[in-house]
């Protein structure tokens, strides 16, 4: 080979070698002003057993106020509508007590939705509002069988999860 040939290889070594580093600090230099333009990543830190904690305490809270206003009202009493004669004499609410009954139960089923949901509760949490929503219904329709199934989740749920009977 003469010198000739070699100084064109030399420089076409030189030359990729050169369009290689540009490309890669081109790529480099992209992949900063990406960086620099995306909004900044928080860190969101989860104390899981505070959670854990605070969905308990508000999950006991819920089920207390349902004993003291819901349970024995849809447990003990057929909800229909009557006239007022019948109302007195009769066990069964009447239509306002029906309205009002409706309203605590919407209450605690939506303070039930307002939870942080730990995933080791997300079974509970489902079957706790699958029985709000049946005694909902229980409520609107006169239907049974809702009633039944609603005070069975309930009390699915207290055996299933000790810490619900405190």
């Amino acid at each position: 080979m003469n010198k000739k040939t070699i100084l064109i290889f030399l420089i076409l070594i030189f030359s990729i070698i050169l369009i290689i580093y540009f490309k890669i600090m081109k790529t480099d230099i992209i992949s900063e002003k990406t960086e620099e333009n995306l909004p900044a990543r928080q860190e969101v830190k989860v104390d899981l057993v505070e959670m854990e904690n605070s969905y308990t305490e508000e999950v006991k809270n819920i089920l207390s106020e349902y004993d003291k206003k819901i349970k024995n009202a849809i447990s003990e009493r057929g909800i229909a509508d009557s006239d007022i004669e019948d109302i007195a004499t009769s066990s069964e609410l009447s239509y306002q007590e029906r309205l009002d009954l409706l309203s605590e139960i919407l209450d605690l089923k939506d303070r039930l939705l307002d939870l942080k949901v730990p995933t080791y509760f997300k079974a509970l949490h489902l079957e706790l509002v699958l029985a709000f929503s049946k005694m909902e219904s229980f409520i609107e329709s006169d239907i049974e069988e809702e009633r039944i199934n609603a005070l069975n989740l309930i009390e699915q749920a207290r055996n299933s999860y000790d810490w619900l009977f405190e």
